[in-house]
């Protein structure tokens, strides 16, 4: 036989077992895929107590993940409030029950993971199915204040007062990096939830803060409120002049990577995700409901009659968006946004 034709037969052989592997990984893909959830239940964990946004998203989500999966399982919603969504994180990666269980994700999930808390869980490792994000975040201010946007806060004279929550948190640790940048800021913490931080300002104990457009609306009309910057850069429909933190003040590289840290969980509203070793199969095929379900008109129905928007976001955006920017910065400059998020400093 010539040496050509040996080559001929030496291609031919191995080009006939490249096809025969690539026909049997597509036939397992296949058979990993074909998950069926006849007579099947699957739990999803809401990490707050029941009748708030979140809550109220995972019980509209519900019904049309029964629709979606194929099989269409049982889906029960649990509540398991405590420590802005800990014990639920905790518990979600303690139990192995028989049935699935979906964790409906708190935007302080990656933030508490950052600043050390007591967690038993690591948010890089879970699985996420898609979620909703938020379309926007205003920065509120009194109306009788004389500033028409943030940028002229460094005009100030006396410090702004910022209402906050608690220490480290979501609302707090952008008025810190504002502050960095030279902008005198006072944060009074001790508000529980957006409605009595927004009351705060209403009243006169604080002149800003952050907090969705449908909370602040009949204020806004009213003219006690005015929309002076955002947090995340999606512009806000009828505040298009309102600046974006980044773009208003003079930060460092450095601070704009903190800044990073502290503006991801505004982009996210909601999210659902599973346990690492749960199967691609069954990733793929709760992703395709999950999908499927937000971007469906009774999702979006249900949503509009809580006031509560949010476009589909899928696993790729939360990774890029919200888990990156907190985790996936450097060990040092994870170490100075905990010391910062975490210090008395008022």
């Amino acid at each position: 036989m010539s040496g050509g034709l040996k080559l001929f037969h030496c291609i031919r052989r191995f080009g006939a077992a490249l096809l025969s592997l690539s026909i049997t990984a597509a036939i397992g893909l296949a058979a990993e895929t074909q998950v069926s959830f006849v007579g099947k239940t699957i739990r999803v964990v809401v990490p707050v107590a029941s009748g708030g946004g979140l809550d109220l998203q995972s019980r509209a989500l519900a019904p049309l993940l029964r629709a979606y999966i194929p099989g269409n399982p049982s889906v029960i919603v649990q509540n398991v409030a405590g420590a802005g969504g800990i014990v639920a994180g905790n518990l979600f990666m303690r139990e192995q029950g028989p049935e699935l269980t979906i964790l409906q994700c708190h935007i302080g999930h990656p933030l508490y993971q950052l600043l050390g808390h007591e967690i038993k869980y690591d948010v890089r490792r879970w699985h996420f199915l898609g979620g909703a994000k938020r379309d926007f975040m205003p920065i509120l201010q009194r109306a009788e204040l004389p500033y028409t946007n943030i940028s002229e806060w460094t005009q100030a004279n006396k410090p702004i007062v910022w209402s906050a929550d608690t220490l480290g948190s979501t609302v707090e640790n952008p008025a810190r990096i504002i502050r960095s940048a030279g902008v005198k800021i006072r944060i009074v913490s001790g508000y529980p939830g957006g409605t009595a931080r927004l009351l705060a300002v209403l009243r006169g104990e604080a002149d800003a803060t952050p907090e969705v457009l449908t909370t602040a609306k009949p204020h806004l009309e009213a003219g006690k409120l005015k929309v002076v910057g955002r947090l995340i850069p999606p512009q806000i429909p009828g505040y298009r002049d309102a600046p974006y933190v980044l773009r208003a003040f003079a930060f460092t590289e450095e601070q704009k990577i903190l800044y990073g840290v502290a503006e991801a969980p505004w982009h996210l509203q909601t999210c659902w995700l599973v346990r690492e070793e749960t199967p691609k199969g069954i990733i793929q095929v709760l992703r395709d409901a999950v999908k499927r379900a937000i971007m469906s008109a009774d999702y979006e129905s249900a949503m509009e009659k809580m006031q509560l928007g949010g476009d589909y976001m899928s696993p790729e955006e939360i990774q890029e968006k919200f888990i990156k920017p907190q985790l996936g910065i450097p060990t040092d400059l994870q170490d100075k946004f905990r010391k910062m998020a975490l210090s008395e400093e008022r």
